[in-house]
């Protein structure tokens, strides 16, 4: 149970009084005696002081009182206005005895990041005393909500048994005390296997999160790929509570009104149809309300978009557009809103491209629909004005100034980056939301998928990614790790993508703690499953030896040494963007250490270089390159898109890796083609 829970059903009785309480239990699915403990008959609210106590109270306390005053129990919302103000004590409903136990709101206990820190460290006990036979082990004697020292019910709204987080990663950044435990919540977590809430948790609290159709339209993509899935778990997912998701999705059915009456509702119903379709939903799909679109002014005919957001959404679906105007050229045609309507398309895309015929409209007659026109957007116009007139009529040549790639722009969930990439013009995009878009997109761009290969050519960047893999799952809170052999220094520069991270491995690398790693004995053998960190270190510990490198040359020679006595500098260096301090990836710290040309055959790291690191650093036309991660880090000092475009007129496109299972995946650089 929680607040959220309370609250809905609490308005769903008072919407219909006659309604029981069971009925309500059962809509909600949760256990009619559970509920209970919580509502009496009329909607009466059993346990005031339980109820303050649950973490997400706040968010929900004034729509509670406002369904009991609605139930005619005024007395208990007056109750708890006076509770949370501290100026009155609890009871419980009825009449009150000396005997009664009586909870002060100021006297409740608040889950801070130190109680999450507790609770964590205990979790990892346990598991450690259990893998060791220790089951004597006072963590594991003793309930674990005792060991922790808060009550059970406290406990386990915040946290599963195996450190599972049961928050979004925004409720975790403002518990009271995160900034001050965040780096040590993180080090548990991945300890304890849930690397990935790590790294989504962000540096700092962040402010309360507008739910948005987008959010809907992610959790609703992630219902319709496994049906199974637990609503929590996608909450989690998609970065907001369950209590705030479930009165849009539901248990059984999705609120149509409550969903189109979201910000942003116009650009994700499509996304959102389609999700309903595929779960079985069609008569949903079929009642998705048409989004409001709003007036325009007198005279003129305003699509509410800046020219760069018409620009990208059409890119994005292309291919309904071009099917709306077939439609509306046909002998017979349909009318704009239908055939718009029938293919799922934009409607105010549709109908700032094309006229009620299928034609597209001249960029003079677009432009005073939009906002935000310059050059620019101008130039961008006829570039997509070109592109549509050569689908629709492919004996019209191409704009001349087109570039070979295009952008696509790939959206983020939670506190993830959205990310840029550059692939041919002629890409069909199956579109966000899609199940296997980013297969769609490489599939037909194979000359960007690198399958593993040789470094026959460069074996002295072998043992810098070695290194990088291994300090990676070591500093597992920064995303890279990039190490450089200064050969006019012959030293190893070592960077990660954060400021606070950099300062952890020159704390370690001074420690002895890089030594002590590099000292670890190399495993004998290797599972035929091992991963790509498996992997690594045992070739990195295994070849520091001189007498057991395979495919010894004179620069991996001297990386080896370089590693053997300790040669190692982190840098230290900050940067500020617009006044303020920023983070910025491994690579560009390392150039601005070094203050002279990046040689790239001495650089190696996690990750190829993202976009806008290649251009920093002056990487050659055929170095592969990642993504623009559209981040403070990824972007930071950068004014602009000119780097994107230049990018894609060269025809720079973005690598993906095809690692040894056959994933498509951003995550790391190409693999060897061998063990060896």
């Amino acid at each position: 149970m929680h607040a959220g829970l309370i609250a809905q059903a609490l308005q769903m009785l008072a919407a219909d009084p006659l309604r029981g309480v069971g009925p309500t239990a059962r809509d909600l699915n949760v256990q009619q005696a559970t509920m209970s403990l919580h509502i009496g008959p009329g909607g009466v609210c059993r346990q005031l002081d339980k109820l303050m106590e649950f973490p997400d109270y706040a968010d929900h306390a004034e729509s509670i009182r406002t369904s009991l005053r609605r139930l005619g129990h005024a007395d208990q919302a007056e109750e708890l206005l006076d509770a949370s103000r501290g100026s009155k004590r609890l009871r419980p409903p009825g009449n009150s005895s000396a005997a009664a136990r009586e909870t002060t709101a100021t006297a409740r206990g608040t889950f801070s990041a130190q109680t999450l820190v507790s609770a964590l460290s205990v979790i990892r006990r346990r598991q450690l005393a259990t893998a060791e036979g220790r089951l004597d082990d006072p963590s594991l004697t003793q309930a674990l909500h005792t060991s922790v020292g808060v009550a059970k019910g406290s406990l386990t709204n915040w946290v599963f048994s195996d450190g599972k987080l049961k928050k979004p990663a925004t409720a975790i950044a403002n518990m009271p005390g995160y900034a001050q435990e965040r780096d040590e919540i993180r080090r548990l977590l991945v300890e304890l296997g849930h690397a990935e809430a790590a790294q989504a948790l962000p540096d700092g609290p962040v402010g309360r999160q507008q739910l948005g159709a987008k959010t809907i339209a992610l959790a609703l993509e992630m219902m319709a790929e496994n049906p199974q899935r637990q609503r929590g778990e996608i909450a989690l997912q998609v970065g907001v509570t369950l209590p705030t998701l479930l009165p849009y999705i539901g248990t059984k059915d999705a609120n149509l009104e409550k969903i189109a009456a979201l910000p942003g509702y116009a650009t994700h119903v499509d996304s959102i149809r389609q999700s309903l379709q595929r779960m079985g939903r069609q008569d949903q799909a079929a009642l998705l309300p048409r989004p409001q679109m709003t007036a325009p002014v007198e005279g003129s005919t305003s699509t509410g978009m800046s020219a760069q957001q018409l620009v990208d959404r059409a890119n994005a679906t292309l291919d309904k557009v071009v099917a709306v105007a077939e439609l509306l050229r046909q002998d017979r045609p349909m009318t704009m809103w239908a055939a718009t309507d029938s293919v799922g398309a934009s409607k105010r895309v549709i109908r700032a491209l094309l006229d009620e015929r299928g034609a597209v409209r001249d960029r003079r007659d677009i432009e005073p629909a939009l906002t935000d026109i310059d050059a620019a957007a101008s130039r961008s116009l006829d570039t997509l004005l070109a592109r549509l007139s050569e689908r629709l009529d492919p004996t019209q040549p191409a704009a001349a100034d087109e570039p070979p790639l295009k952008r696509l722009l790939l959206r983020a969930a939670g506190t993830a980056s959205d990310r840029v990439l550059l692939v041919d013009r002629q890409t069909m995009d199956p579109g966000a939301g899609t199940r296997g878009r980013r297969e769609a997109i490489y599939s037909q761009n194979p000359s960007l998928v690198h399958e593993p290969r040789s470094y026959a050519h460069d074996r002295q960047r072998q043992p810098l990614r070695w290194l990088s893999t291994m300090l990676r799952q070591q500093f597992p809170r920064t995303m890279e790790i990039q190490c450089y052999y200064d050969r006019a220094q012959r030293a190893i520069v070592v960077s990660g993508n954060a400021t606070q991270v950099n300062v952890q491995i020159r704390d370690f690398v001074a420690s002895g703690g890089m030594q002590r790693m590099l000292a670890e004995e190399a495993p004998q053998t290797l599972p035929s499953d091992a991963g790509r960190a498996e992997r690594h270190r045992a070739k990195l510990l295994g070849r520091l030896n001189p007498g057991a490198d395979p495919h010894p040359t004179p620069g991996s020679d001297e990386i080896f040494a370089a590693m053997a006595e300790g040669r190692f500098v982190v840098p230290m260096n900050s940067f500020r963007d617009t006044g303020t301090s920023v983070d910025v990836h491994a690579e560009r710290r390392i150039a601005d250490h070094l203050r002279a040309p990046v040689d790239r055959t001495q650089l190696a790291g996690t990750m190829r270089p993202c976009g806008t690191c290649a251009d920093q650093i002056g990487a050659e036309p055929a170095e592969h390159r990642g993504p623009f991660w559209l981040s403070k880090a990824g972007r930071a000092g950068i004014d602009g898109d000119a780097d994107i475009d230049r990018q894609a007129r060269s025809g720079f496109g973005t690598s993906v890796t095809r690692a040894r299972d056959g994933r498509l995946t951003f995550s790391h650089d190409t693999d060897s083609d061998s063990d060896a």
